[in-house]
């Protein structure tokens, strides 16, 4: 229930309204999705509405797209797999043998474009999702190094990982180290926006001399350096590698500040983070262009319910709205209003594409030259 705050006395002192904070904004995509796949996912139109149109994948942690207008520093982190040969995309999407290089680029980003006027909003899907509630868990562990220490990034993403108690956050060590080499401020990341976080085992990878291991959490709950939460997730997917990893509130999460919304959204997986997928990449080389040459035609593709992804979209653009001032994560024109108007209208639209449904019975269907296996 709402109360009517009291008016200030002729001559009180009434504290002024303090600016908006800038914001420093982190987009982790999913598996195999980037430039190379051409895959328009949530996280990446989301990407494209904060950037005023502007081409996410045209960003890099040192080319960020910077509106100083807005004062917001935004970039896009494609998915695992993305950027490297093809025998790198398969095995690293495959198996994520590539989370630790992923963890360190992101944190890494926010200390090279961190200041104590920024707060962070991070968005993930999928893997990416697990990537950036790992990077919460680093700013948690060490918090946010300042730039001279920057090359302390590696020891910060071990001491994540680390079971020894003396890098537990709470051990005295750690808040050695925190007040040493990093920013005194207790919750700069603002706004968490998840995606169907995939991990709740960990992921896997294989691990020379040991074979599958897991990339585990250092726990499953939000740390106490993040003020809100917004994680959508698949009520349908039934693969075991896309068990749900709830958002779990950290016993540090105190004060009304703190917020965990969690909610089920009907579709697989894939539905929740709008996820077109066809196995082989547009190829960097030639003899990667000739092998998707012949077999693309013979594969199907996997295409996502837009209407399931439409929703999860404009669930998320609410809870941005509810906690962003108009005309800074995402530009006043279109605006958001206008935005979510546009999602219900194509909701709406009995041609809108509902995909293939639930794929699992007939995954061969879905590899290279699937079209010959089902």
């Amino acid at each position: 229930m709402s109360q009517t705050q009291p008016q200030p006395q002729p001559h009180s002192k009434t504290k002024p309204l303090s600016p908006p904070k800038k914001k420093l904004i982190v987009l982790c995509d999913g598996t195999w999705c980037g430039m190379e796949t051409n895959t328009q996912t949530n996280i990446y139109r989301l990407a494209e509405m904060i950037m005023g149109g502007h081409n996410p994948f045209n960003t890099s942690p040192t080319n960020p797209y910077i509106d100083p207008v807005r004062q917001i520093i935004a970039c896009y982190f494609p998915g695992g797999g993305i950027g490297g040969t093809f025998l790198e995309y398969l095995f690293n999407g495959a198996t994520g043998s590539d989370i630790d290089q992923d963890c360190e680029e992101v944190y890494r980003y926010i200390v090279q474009h961190y200041t104590r006027d920024h707060e962070i909003w991070m968005f993930g899907l999928s893997r990416g999702a697990y990537t950036v509630r790992c990077v919460a868990g680093m700013i948690n562990n060490c918090g946010i190094l300042t730039l001279p220490n920057i090359g302390l990034c590696n020891h910060v993403y071990q001491t994540y990982r680390s079971r020894g108690q003396t890098d537990h956050p709470a051990d005295p060590n750690m808040a050695k180290f925190r007040t040493l080499n990093s920013h005194p401020v207790p919750t700069p990341v603002k706004f968490m926006g998840l995606l169907d976080t995939v991990g709740s085992l960990g992921i896997p990878y294989l691990a020379p001399g040991i074979g599958l291991d897991f990339h585990e959490f250092y726990n499953t709950e939000i740390s106490a350096v993040v003020e809100k939460v917004y994680h959508a997730m698949s009520i349908h997917d039934r693969l075991w590698g896309f068990e749900p990893c709830h958002a779990v509130p950290s016993r540090g999460r105190l004060g009304p500040n703190f917020e965990i919304h969690e909610r089920w959204f009907p579709g697989c997986h894939y539905d929740i983070g709008r996820q077109r997928f066809r196995f082989l990449r547009n190829g960097r080389t030639f003899l990667e262009r000739a092998l998707g040459f012949i077999l693309n035609p013979l594969s199907n593709v996997i295409e996502p319910n837009h209407v399931f992804a439409d929703v999860v979209l404009k669930w998320m653009l609410n809870g941005i709205a509810l906690h962003a001032p108009p005309n800074t994560v995402i530009p006043s024109i279109p605006g958001i209003p206008a935005i979510i108007g546009q999602l219900e209208t194509d909701m709406m639209n009995p041609m809108r594409n509902t995909g293939n449904g639930d794929i699992y019975d007939n995954l061969p269907a879905f590899g290279p030259a699937g079209r010959l296996w089902g």
